[in-house]
């Protein structure tokens, strides 16, 4: 078992060093009853969102919830796999890297194993790393294909809605989009008379095209082919279900000027969507073509055909207001009717445990609900790349004194981390008294956060261990 300690943890849960002390502070007689009542809080939140009373109908009254639901109870359980993770966890030995292997420019390296450590990040640091300019995006400019890594969904259909012209444009081409979702799931929605400008002005709502551009999976396809979310691909052409739509498709491209963004009726949403795989190994390309999987004899090309019936309900995203005040600010489900999305705009959730010859960071202060970077968030977007001049700043209202970074240097490394380090000797075995004055000193250092950190929050129970 090995894993960095310091990057983010899965989509809504937490990380292992987090695991441990939540079953730590579980078990313990002291702090158990203030565990449970928090975890069976978030249960009962999200048990009343999903409860929704039919217009003209009275609701229940609320039944007694038991102190401790046995899903609750079998999570701990002998046998179960967060049982065994956490055993395996606690029981493995420690193997402290000393060395980052992925970055090979010196001052990079220095910059990521400060920020592994849990070191404070200085305002000095960021001037190593240059801004973006407009050069850098047009064709043949050293990040003209670099995805842009963002915090939220919301950030990313923006994005990916303002990049899609400017990709088509330096590739010669025009940018293709159709409706994702004709009925979408509205959490809040707006007023009636509004929809249709909330639809056509929002990228959320559509699905964009641009060939020759990279992109990815979203869902597991097929694991033994290696077609799983986030296998990277290149957009290569539409397929059609008619040969009158082909053609029909064909003549609206050629009307359509250079970097224009295309617009497809109803009627003429695609098929399938045609990509080429990249990064394939030599043998699993050998494999593609003796099979005669590929669309074309040079190339891994397959088609990607309609994935509706098998698309889970995602999650909310966030429709703003009008400026105006015509319609405030709303909520949103859309399902894609296709299993890949543009890769101009990835999330650092998607973007970890990747190596990504170059990015664009947009880590700069913003307002907004989930835009706040925390400190594993700026590690695993600064170590995605080799090279300190692999990566350009994308910085907002910015007037060039880097003022959006200062927020950066007030975050603080999660201490768990540091005390789950902390509490292995030199040796590889558990020393406890090592666990009892790391944290000790983080309280004297004020390094405790008095919230939360996950939903067990970081407790003096793990001292008493």
């Amino acid at each position: 078992m090995g894993g960095d300690f310091g990057q983010r943890g899965p989509v809504e849960t937490c990380t292992m060093p987090n695991a441990v002390v939540n079953f730590e502070e579980y078990m313990s007689n002291r702090y158990k009853s203030t565990f449970i009542r928090d975890e069976m809080a978030k249960q009962n939140r999200n048990r009343n969102r999903k409860r929704k009373t039919p217009p003209g109908k009275l609701s229940r009254p609320k039944r007694p919830v038991p102190f401790v639901t046995e899903e609750f109870k079998i999570k701990y359980n002998e046998g179960h796999p967060c049982r065994k993770g956490i055993h395996l966890l606690t029981s493995a030995r420690l193997f402290h890297l000393t060395t980052q292997k992925r970055a090979q420019d010196p001052v990079h390296r220095d910059h990521i194993e400060s920020m592994f450590r849990g070191e404070k990040l200085t305002f000095q640091m960021f001037n190593h790393y240059e801004e973006l300019k407009a050069v850098d995006l047009q064709e043949g400019g050293n990040f003209c294909d670099a995805p842009i890594l963002c915090s939220t969904n919301r950030e990313r259909h923006t994005i990916n809605g303002i990049i899609a012209p400017i990709r088509a444009s330096a590739k010669g081409v025009c940018a293709i989009r159709w409706n994702a979702d004709l009925k979408p799931y509205w959490d809040q929605k707006s007023s009636d008379e509004y929809i249709s400008d909330i639809i056509d002005s929002d990228p959320c709502f559509w699905e964009y095209f641009v060939p020759g551009t990279d992109g990815y999976l979203t869902v597991n396809l097929c694991k033994p082919l290696k077609l799983v979310n986030g296998t990277p691909i290149r957009y290569h052409s539409l397929s059609f279900d008619s040969p009158e739509k082909d053609v029909e498709f064909q003549n609206l491209v050629a009307d359509a000027e250079v970097g224009q963004v295309l617009s497809l009726p109803l009627h003429l949403r695609p098929e399938a969507i045609n990509v080429e795989l990249i990064d394939l190994s030599d043998e699993s390309r050998q494999k593609w073509l003796q099979y005669d999987l590929s669309l074309l004899p040079d190339k891994i090309v397959i088609p990607l055909p309609c994935k509706r019936k098998f698309a889970k309900m995602p999650k909310a995203i966030i429709v703003p207001g009008s400026p105006n005040g015509e319609y405030k600010c709303s909520k949103v489900r859309v399902k894609n009717f296709f299993p890949v999305e543009p890769g101009f705009a990835i999330t650092i959730y998607k973007a970890q445990g990747r190596t990504i010859s170059k990015v664009i960071l947009a880590i700069s202060e913003r307002q907004g609900n989930g835009c706040a970077l925390n400190y594993r968030s700026i590690y695993v977007a600064f170590s995605r790349v080799k090279h300190k001049h692999d990566i350009r700043l994308l910085l907002f209202d910015d007037n060039g004194n880097r003022e959006s970074l200062t927020y950066l240097t007030k975050l603080k490394a999660d201490p768990c981390n540091l005390a789950f380090v902390e509490g292995f000797d030199t040796n590889g075995g558990e020393a406890t008294e090592s666990s009892i004055s790391t944290y000790s000193s983080l309280e004297r250092r004020n390094l405790i956060p008095s919230h939360p950190v996950t939903r067990g929050s970081v407790i003096k129970s793990i001292i008493s261990l």
